[in-house]
């Protein structure tokens, strides 16, 4: 094939891009030297240890009481790779163990679990003790659960780019696929064991399989809308947006088109069957995770999560024999759900944004808008405020000199045009926003990378619509567009691989983004201990003092015993010339105290982006 054709052919350079995502993801996190993983890969971030511990726990029990509150699709997926690798998986018996035996004492005297710490969803003491046991390597196990994961969301992003050329022509899919593709943000989060990515990928999916369906009414785009629906749902249970989206949005798109009752009744009835073949898959789905769940056990989860009036009115009306698998796998669901309901609503947390520390109060409105101007590509903002700028632009023009019938009918015409997906993007993302920038939760931008995700598909539209305009006289707008699109490519390269701690020049650049937030915005339960471990084992340093609260794994993994763990707002300065260790999420919380304030002068070494080593003088 000639080079000229190889450019002209969208679909292999739509591959082309998932294959280039697929291998920066991988390298960005499990760097090059894959026969020493242990200083070579990222550190296992903080959910991670629970998804993957999930995933390989359900595959082994059948049981669904650990990672109770996060849906299965990304940890079964993280999972498969490890049925061939069969790591050693604890016993789990009535032994009696106290909770957070295995942080407490590291290694515990004996790798098994308690009965007991297994029903009250101990899932990060589980995680320790299945992945750090000695017959396994934690390293491997965390390689082979990622490269599954980035395999899945690099062929969700090459089936977006179909369903994208099947709406809006391929040359707008691939440059939809681009933006998806050059984004640091994107990279990040695509290539841990983390729900965010792959939700928002197949929640894309769903409103993109709907959107030809609404149009073609054809029998495999519905099927099609129902399993990516269901996978939506299966991969975090905020996708549960989508239900109020498809039945709404395709209502408006009905009735400005065609009001009939015939019409109106038939959509009613295709969008319930959806919804009723996406509820028989994700009960499916749960029923092979619990089948080896008793209904006292499904009950004792109830009175666990449930609000009291809902369990006692379950536990009196509906009797055991009822709880059979299909059912048992809905109940599961809802009880995820009221486990992410009260997550939302409790919002246990502690953030730094903007030189203040938050609670359970959250950082206010202003805390995604911000995140959104600061940790996205600066080329990828001028492209969605030119769009943006556009757009409202056009409305003005429009709603000024059109009457009320003119603009019906340009809504109408607009609904009818592309399969109705640009409005579908447009209620998405309303709806999203309303839960999203309500809730207190505010543990990092991931929250509304759906949202982003609609936003990218949106203005990879405006790209594409203007691609061939004309700026002044002479200036095409494909050259903007081009020049743009470089700067997004060249800060994917030259951010490799700090992903995670990715913040534009705007905002300080990745080096100094964590004077804005932390948490997983920036340093996501210590990424960054390859580092340490290798900074300490090259550099012979005997002894090293550890304020890394929050990590997910034991440090002795990494360090041996040339560490002491240690707190710098509680404790004394360690004797003079000893290094101290801190994460930046902890130097963040406490500048103001004295004690860091000493070391502040002393930086010995700054070790990935997220661990500083000071000496004390």
């Amino acid at each position: 094939m000639k080079y000229g054709n190889i450019l002209k052919n969208k679909t292999l350079l739509a591959g082309l891009l998932c294959v280039v995502f697929f291998f920066l993801a991988l390298f960005s996190e499990e760097g090059f030297n894959w026969a020493n993983l242990k200083y070579s890969a990222s550190g296992i971030t903080t959910d991670e240890l629970a998804h993957i511990t999930g995933g390989y726990y359900y595959s082994q029990t059948h049981r669904y009481f650990i990672n109770t509150g996060e849906a299965p699709l990304v940890k079964n997926i993280s999972a498969l790779p490890l049925l061939f690798l069969r790591p050693v998986f604890p016993q789990i018996s009535d032994i009696n163990l106290s909770p957070q035996y295995a942080w407490n004492q590291f290694p515990p005297s004996q790798f098994t679990f308690s009965t007991q710490l297994e029903k009250d969803d101990d899932s990060w003491d589980l995680g320790r003790v299945f992945l750090y046991n000695p017959k396994n390597n934690p390293d491997l196990i965390v390689f082979w659960a990622r490269l599954s994961v980035i395999f899945a969301n690099s062929l969700f992003i090459f089936l977006l780019y179909f369903l994208l050329g099947k709406i809006w022509g391929k040359r707008t899919a691939l440059l939809g696929t681009f933006l998806l593709v050059f984004s640091p943000l994107n990279i990040a989060h695509g290539s841990l064991v983390d729900m965010d990515f792959m939700s928002s990928i197949l929640q894309m999916i769903t409103l993109a399989y709907f959107a030809i369906y609404l149009k073609e009414k054809n029998w495999r785009y519905f099927l099609g809308t129902a399993l990516a629906l269901s996978l939506a749902l299966l991969a975090k249970l905020s996708s549960l947006i989508l239900l109020p989206v498809l039945f709404g949005g395709g209502l408006v798109y009905i009735l400005f088109l065609d009001a009939s009752a015939k019409k109106i009744g038939k959509y009613i009835l295709g969008c319930s069957g959806i919804f009723l073949v996406a509820a028989f898959v994700i009960s499916s789905v749960y029923s092979f995770q619990t089948f080896n769940m008793s209904p006292q056990d499904i009950y004792y989860q109830m009175s666990n999560h449930l609000p009291p009036n809902v369990y006692h009115w379950i536990a009196s009306h509906i009797p055991v024999s009822f709880l059979t698998a299909p059912i048992k796998g809905i109940m599961e669901y809802i009880i995820s759900i009221y486990m992410l309901s009260n997550r939302l609503t409790q919002a246990n947390q502690q953030i730094y944004f903007l030189g203040h520390t938050y609670g359970s109060q959250g950082a206010g409105l202003a805390y995604f808008p911000v995140l959104f101007l600061a940790k996205l590509s600066v080329g990828f903002l001028l492209l969605v405020l030119g769009g943006l700028f556009v757009w409202i632009y056009n409305i003005y023009k429009r709603t000024k000199k059109d009457s009320w019938n003119r603009t019906a009918e340009n809504f109408k015409r607009f609904l009818n045009s592309s399969y109705a997906f640009s409005f579908l993007l447009l209620v998405f993302i309303g709806l999203y926003a309303i839960p999203a920038f309500s809730s207190k939760l505010q543990l990092g931008i991931r929250y509304i990378l759906p949202i982003i995700f609609a936003i990218t598909l949106l203005t990879a539209k405006f790209i594409d619509n203007f691609w061939d305009g004309k700026i002044w006289k002479r200036w095409k707008t494909k050259y903007i567009f081009a020049a743009a699109m470089f700067f997004m490519a060249e800060s994917v390269l030259f951010s490799f691989p700090y992903y995670i701690s990715y913040y534009n020049f705007l905002a300080g650049g990745t080096a100094n983004g964590y004077n804005i937030a932390t948490d997983s915005n920036y340093d996501w339960g210590g990424q960054d201990i390859q580092k340490l471990a290798s900074w300490v084992k090259d550099n012979n340093i005997g002894y090293v003092y550890v304020d890394m609260p929050g990590v997910s794994y034991p440090l002795e993994y990494y360090l041996g015993n040339n560490y002491q763990n240690y707190d710098v707002t509680t404790q004394p300065l360690p004797p003079s010339g000893s290094l101290v260790v801190m994460s930046v999420s902890k130097y963040q919380f406490n500048r103001s105290n004295s004690q860091v304030k000493n070391l502040e002068s002393n930086l010995v070494a700054r070790l990935g982006t997220t661990i500083f080593v000071f000496r004390v003088s």
